[in-house]
């Protein structure tokens, strides 16, 4: 029922604070102080901040997958721990399968993250924060 539960634990934590550090970032340079397209530069900056975040963090999730599904089915376990997994990997698929899935992840958080910020800056404001 744990499996993979440190590797969530590791990388999720520093997910939300570089989203939120990557999206006053990119709010900083890409949304004008006028009115004029701020909703279109805010979801860009919330979008922008999804995609970094994910990118950075994204060994993390692969580590978690990988951890929980080893030895599913009755198949024998390849890894052994967080830290065989991470060694095995590295091994016998080199670092960029750390990365394998990240491309179809970001297309996926694109949107979410857009949406989360524009909600995140609308409630602030509605809240007088």
């Amino acid at each position: 029922m744990y499996k993979g539960i440190l590797p969530t634990a590791l990388s999720g934590t520093p997910y939300i604070g570089f989203q939120m550090t990557f999206y006053d970032f990119f709010q900083q340079y890409l949304v004008p102080e006028d009115k004029s397209n701020q909703m279109f530069w805010k979801l860009t900056a919330g979008a922008l901040a999804g995609v970094f975040a994910q990118t950075v963090t994204y060994p993390g999730d692969t580590l978690r997958r990988r951890l929980q599904t080893n030895g599913m089915g009755g198949q024998q376990q390849v890894y052994k721990g967080m830290m065989d997994a991470i060694m095995t990997i590295t091994r016998r698929e080199g670092i960029k399968a750390f990365f394998k899935g990240c491309s179809a992840n970001i297309t996926a958080a694109i949107p979410g993250a857009a949406i989360q910020f524009y909600a995140y800056d609308t409630i602030k404001k509605l809240l007088g924060i």
